[in-house]
């Protein structure tokens, strides 16, 4: 979803699921973990909810929450917040007080969107959910039943404060006259939920808004916007996926390979920071995904993401912004300068009000918000694909093999040309730290060349025996220059050139080309002084008798009977560029050999 703000760029949210279709399983709770396990990358809506799990599967649900072999758990969470009811509020409580793994980011986020979840179900009428959020928010409370986790060690301290945020934002959703009048309390200063966290007025003040905006708050209000109904949203199912066949070739629209380099930052009181080390493998797979074809029409497109600087951090323990709940908070994080990427724990809100989402963009712009994911392929897709965004890309609306379609389903390597083509040339509002990399070059396989084992001949299965880097078939060639490019495809085959740079793109790489800035296949030299002629001008390039020869070289010119005694109407229109009298082409000092470009 996309949210227009006056002279800034649009934010991108995403809030769709992916489509799996609820094909009849005999078994109802293989069908629900089916659904848990997928990657939402656009969050959780209401449509998701009912399309992937119904209330049927709701009491899977609740038994997947205390499951120690959940990797979802924050997906249960998220479901249970559009289907769940009183059946639900006690279990989540359970969850919360004694949580049975907060080993991945999953599990920590899942602690986080459980006053989000019970503020949804207390807006369904449910009162058991309301006095769970009434409880965490009474007067130095210290969030209750977090308060007692906290004290058994069963959540961490950091994680602790930001439940009881959550829990002033989770009263937004529950609609009720008690949770607008705690909410009034808190901002007010009556209420102090939790000492020494001034945040806390702030937070209900933004809840107070999102509860008028949201009208009655717990089930989606007509007003709240569904990112799944946007004009370029993915269609409730995705369509099956293709057979596995042999792409047919479609080149990069560019000649010349990109290179991207992204900062980052975590939030301080980020539970599961992003690595350095991660990093590089997230953004490596991104590469991966991007640079090779794996379908017709899938471009390998020639572009290299990295990490740019070691990462830092952003914010501070007491400002909220680890969670993002409301516009407020949204603008604030994707605005902090320092990092094009901010990592944070949980995000409820892009443009709208949404559940567990888990990334957020300006489209376009310079600005990213993203939650940390255990998958590397997951991970690697949100990173290219809100980074997409960034680059101006919208979502791809049918195919869900494309990077830029709102879900993962482990098949998402596509990148279409048009959208390769954004990455090499994207709005200045990007504000992209980018460079060329060399030539992107057509070597007839779908693997584009930063990636590609063997740039220089089509090997599509990419094998190398030996494991040190370069296919073997370009291992069994003649490489002249030793610079691993065969030379059958090396465009300077005498010259170390491993990048194959060809500036004017004509062939002949800058390594060995005699005119590297302007297009001369042929390296057609006439004098002799290492300058091509495309690069030589004015009386050096001189033919006046119009043989085709340059003068200087010339045998007509320099015979005896060429000059003004021998009639030679041409002669005086012959050069003598030193003035000494004699004509060039007859002029022994200008035939010699330290005569040439730089004596003018």
């Amino acid at each position: 979803m996309r949210l227009l703000r006056p002279a800034v760029p649009l934010v991108v949210c995403l809030t769709w699921a992916l489509g799996r279709a609820q094909a009849p399983a005999p078994d109802t709770d293989a069908r629900v973990r089916e659904a848990v396990s997928g990657l939402y990358i656009h969050g959780m809506t209401q449509e998701i909810a009912d399309h992937e799990v119904g209330n049927a599967g709701v009491p899977a649900l609740v038994r997947m929450l205390a499951d120690p072999d959940t990797e979802r758990r924050d997906n249960v969470v998220a479901f249970l917040a559009y289907l769940g009811g009183a059946e639900s509020s006690a279990a989540l409580l359970h969850l919360l007080e004694s949580p049975p793994s907060l080993a991945t980011p999953e599990d920590e986020r899942a602690i986080l969107l459980i006053p989000h979840a019970l503020g949804r179900i207390a807006g369904r009428g449910d009162p058991g959910a309301l006095a769970t959020l009434m409880a965490m928010t009474a007067h130095r409370a210290e969030g209750g039943a977090v308060a007692s986790a906290v004290s058994r060690t069963r959540i961490p301290r950091a994680l602790g404060d930001g439940v009881v945020e959550e829990a002033v934002a989770g009263l937004a959703y529950a609609g009720a006259p008690a949770a607008r009048e705690r909410l009034a309390a808190i901002a007010e200063g009556r209420i102090v939920p939790a000492v020494a966290r001034p945040i806390l007025q702030t937070r209900a003040k933004s809840a107070l808004r999102m509860m008028d905006e949201l009208g009655h708050g717990g089930s989606r209000a007509a007003s709240e916007s569904s990112p799944a109904a946007t004009p370029d949203g993915p269609s409730s199912a995705a369509p099956p996926a293709p057979a596995v066949v042999t792409p047919a070739y479609v080149p990069d629209p560019s000649t010349v390979s990109t290179h991207h380099g992204l900062t980052f930052l975590n939030h301080v009181s980020v539970t599961s920071p992003m690595t350095t080390a991660r990093l590089d493998s997230v953004l490596q797979e991104s590469t991966k995904r991007a640079a090779t074809g794996d379908y017709d029409g899938d471009v390998p497109c020639c572009l290299v993401v990295t990490r740019s600087g070691a990462g830092g951090s952003f914010g501070s323990a007491a400002d909220g912004l680890a969670t993002i709940d409301d516009s407020g908070e949204l603008t604030a994080v994707l605005n902090t300068g320092g990092g094009r990427v901010k990592v944070v724990n949980a995000i409820n809100f892009c443009g709208s009000a949404g559940t567990n989402i888990i990334g957020c963009a300006w489209t376009p712009g310079n600005g990213m918000a993203l939650v940390r994911v255990s998958s590397l392929g997951s991970e690697a897709v949100l990173w290219l694909h809100e980074y997409g965004h960034n680059n101006g890309l919208n979502h791809e609306p049918t195919d869900s093999r494309v990077v830029m379609y709102g879900s993962d389903n482990g098949l998402n390597n596509g990148i279409r040309p048009g959208d390769c083509a954004a990455f090499h040339a994207p709005p200045g509002q990007t504000g992209a730290v980018r460079s060329s990399i060399g030539a992107c070059t057509d070597d007839g396989d779908a693997i584009a060349d930063p990636i590609d084992n063997c740039p220089a001949l089509a090997n599509q299965d990419q094998l190398d025996s030996n494991g040190n880097g370069i296919g073997d078939v370009c291992e069994n060639c003649t490489d002249t220059d030793g610079d691993s490019i065969c030379d059958a495809g090396d465009n300077c085959p005498t010259v170390s050139n491993a990048n194959q740079a060809d500036a004017d793109a004509d062939g002949v790489g800058n390594a060995c080309d005699n005119c590297p800035n302007v297009k001369n296949a042929n390296q057609a030299d006439f004098d002799g002084d290492g300058f091509g002629d495309a690069c030589e001008t004015g009386a050096l390039r001189a033919d006046v008798d119009l043989s085709g020869r340059v003068d200087g070289f010339d045998l007509a010119r320099l015979g005896l009977a060429f000059g003004k005694a021998a009639g030679n109407p041409l002669y005086d229109k012959a050069c003598d560029l030193d003035r000494n009298g004699v004509v060039d082409g007859s002029d022994l000092a200008l035939l010699s050999p330290q005569f040439g470009k730089k004596s003018f």
